[in-house]
């Protein structure tokens, strides 16, 4: 009886952990996902010096791919020392700008912190 009570419990717990995720996961595909096909250039500039300018559709698709399938967490839970030093600039049917930290490689897209892992140099 123990054991069915602790496995309903942990089994109630991983549910509720799963909802709150797939909140914040469906607000980000509803508000912010990226389509790759919406982009035709990107620019990439650090501490204000452009480090990356490209109409590669392959390096385009990869910035995109790691904005959309990367863990997210809302930013306006996170108290941030210093503010981004990098930004990434997609231009084509609109132009989106997305914030990212250098050390971290972490981005601030909309209301979310985006645990991607760039390495723009």
């Amino acid at each position: 009886m123990k054991r069915l009570i602790i496995f309903t419990l942990l089994i109630f717990s991983l549910f509720i952990l799963g909802c709150a995720n797939s909140s914040t996961n469906s607000d980000f595909i509803e508000n912010y996902k990226l389509n790759i096909a919406d982009y035709n250039s990107v620019q990439v500039t650090i501490d204000g010096v452009m480090v990356l300018e490209s109409n590669d559709n392959s390096k385009i698709e990869k910035i995109i791919k790691e904005i959309n399938t990367s863990k997210r967490e809302i930013a306006q839970e996170i108290e941030f020392e210093d503010p981004p030093e990098g930004l990434i600039t997609l231009i084509g049917k609109n132009e989106v700008k997305i914030a990212f930290f250098k050390e971290s490689s972490r981005t601030l897209y909309g209301d979310y912190y985006i645990h991607t892992d760039f390495k723009f140099q």
